[in-house]
């Protein structure tokens, strides 16, 4: 996908509570390359915002593993 691709599709969420989760996950989704019921299956617990990782407990073949995720700010 080239980047003014992405900038378009990451520029459809409205600037809501609603669009904001929308464009959260469709980073997530795109930046981390987790599965969707990985993302469905996360917690809060899971999400470690001071070093930028998520925890995916129910990976493929059911493994553990630890995403990095970026920082947008």
């Amino acid at each position: 996908m080239s980047v003014e691709a992405l900038k378009a599709l990451l520029a459809q969420p409205e600037n809501t509570k609603i669009g904001m989760r929308n464009k959260t996950i469709m980073i997530l989704l795109y930046d981390s390359a987790i599965r969707l019921q990985e993302l469905i299956d996360l917690n809060v617990n899971d999400v470690d915002l001071d070093n930028l990782t998520l925890h995916v407990a129910s990976g493929k073949g059911n493994k553990e593993r630890t995403v990095a995720i970026r920082n947008y700010r």
